[in-house]
């Protein structure tokens, strides 16, 4: 943060939950030192780790990322039902949702009736250059991307 000048708001670190098992502990104290500085928080490809729902309640995560292989067969009914559990134990928490690989517009509209309220992939941009993503920023519709 020092060495770019940023401030800890502007970044937000995301961490798989396999990340977070090797040693949860240890996990739980720089997650929180973290978390206190006002570094943002996302654990990434939620559900396909081992993390339990117990430990969940206690890390100082800002968000939940809906992995990729629940949103690839959306709207089908399984994926549709995990999508939807992620959303609402996230809601409960006081967490922020952001659904992975989205894309196509029929998986953005199944997300967004199941009330997630972010989302990424291909439907919105494909992988570019960092030097092309402020003209591809830009470009974007005022308030279509968050900072």
């Amino acid at each position: 943060l020092g060495r770019y000048d940023l401030e800890p708001e502007a970044v937000c670190l995301e961490i798989t939950e396999g990340a977070l098992m090797v040693n949860p502990d240890a996990a739980l104290a720089t997650l929180t030192r973290l978390h206190d500085m006002g570094v943002g928080l996302a654990i990434d490809d939620f559900g396909t780790g081992q993390s339990s729902l117990a430990y969940l309640c206690r890390l100082p995560v800002d968000c939940l990322k809906i992995d990729r292989s629940f949103v690839a067969d959306l709207p089908d009914p399984r994926p549709r039902s995990v999508a939807d559990a992620v959303v609402s134990l996230a809601e409960s928490l006081g967490l922020n949702t952001i659904a992975e690989g989205v894309e196509t517009a029929e998986q953005a509209a199944c997300l967004a009736a199941l009330g997630c309220p972010a989302a990424q992939g291909w439907r919105y941009a494909r992988p570019m250059p960092p030097s092309e993503l402020p003209g591809w920023i830009r470009a974007q519709p005022s308030g279509s991307v968050a900072p």
